[in-house]
């Protein structure tokens, strides 16, 4: 008769391997499904968007051929209804939604991440801001992409499971800068929008996922739509020599009114924060992310009755 081998040596023979390597290694897949499609949903999105803002913007444009005289009564009227309904019934939809995904990268708090990056949240934001450009208004669609880009990419990491800070800071950082670049059909602006204006701390670890995930959302916008130019093409070109000298003059001039401008209306929106932040619990206020160049995330939890609370930098 035949040997039986004994337990110990068929565990030597076939060693099973642990649980605590396969773990990790599935939870890496994940997060590149996370990111990857997750940013393809958010160039289908952006595509989306787009086009039924064109449309909106279009059927004002037919309203001006019926009357010249027709905005004037429609424009008014309408911007007083939008901002009647969202003080009234869709508070979170306030703002652009560029300050609301920074404010969501930055706070700990996972309540305000989930209110200010809720899908209902996005798709009003959407809804409004195709709203405006149907009555008229100067509005652009380019704030709240990056807003819905950020929400569905976080929704579609929360639906697989991902829960932890650093996994969900990368999903927002990746859905703001691929709805970014779906949005202006340049993969290179979502990079550049994810270094500098949306992480201070670009995380090594989430760098390469961070930058495939813009390139996913660029490159569906590019081969559904082509390669067009969101601002136009220009033929004006400079004359050689001294023509060129006007480069560094014009760019200098716009840095100056910009910073100029910036050093001007954010004290104003940081006092804005302050008296607008009465209420009885943590809300998703996040009107005031950057005063004088800090980072800030607002929250509230001063009740009503009580002396409104100043803006309070976000903790990490």
């Amino acid at each position: 008769m035949s040997e039986q081998p004994s337990p110990a040596n068929a565990e030597q023979a076939s060693p099973a391997r642990p649980r605590r390597f396969r773990r990790p290694r599935w939870l890496e897949w994940r997060q590149r499904l996370a990111f990857w499609v997750g940013a393809l949903l958010v160039g289908l999105v952006a595509l989306a968007f787009a086009w039924l803002a064109d449309q909106s913007f279009a059927l004002f444009k037919r309203m001006l051929g019926v009357s010249p005289w027709l905005p004037l009564l429609v424009t008014p009227a309408g911007f007083a209804l939008l901002a009647w309904i969202t003080q009234h019934w869709f508070v979170e939809a306030k703002g652009s939604g560029i300050p609301q995904v920074i404010a969501a990268l930055e706070s700990p708090s996972r309540r305000f991440r989930a209110q200010v990056l809720a899908l209902p949240v996005a798709a009003v934001r959407m809804l409004f801001t195709l709203g405006a450009l149907l009555v008229g208004g100067s509005v652009g669609r380019e704030g709240p992409t990056v807003h819905v880009g950020a929400a569905v990419i976080y929704a579609f990491g929360r639906r697989l499971g991902l829960h932890g800070r650093r996994t969900i800071a990368g999903l927002i950082l990746a859905g703001g800068a691929a709805g970014i670049a779906a949005a202006f059909n340049t993969p290179l602006a979502g990079i550049v929008f994810a270094i500098e204006e949306l992480s201070r701390t670009f995380e090594q670890r989430f760098s390469g996922l961070v930058l495939t995930a813009v390139l996913i959302g660029g490159a569906v916008t590019l081969g559904l739509m082509g390669n067009y130019s969101y601002f136009g093409e220009i033929g004006g070109n400079l004359p050689a020599g001294w023509g060129w000298s006007e480069v560094p003059a014009c760019a200098l001039l716009g840095g100056l009114l910009g910073g100029l401008y910036v050093k001007l209306v954010l004290p104003v929106a940081c006092a804005a924060c302050e008296n607008a932040s009465r209420c009885a619990s943590p809300a998703p206020a996040a009107c005031c992310w950057r005063c004088w160049g800090r980072p800030r995330a607002t929250t509230c939890s001063a009740p009503a009755t009580r002396k409104p609370a100043p803006c309070s930098k976000a903790t990490r």
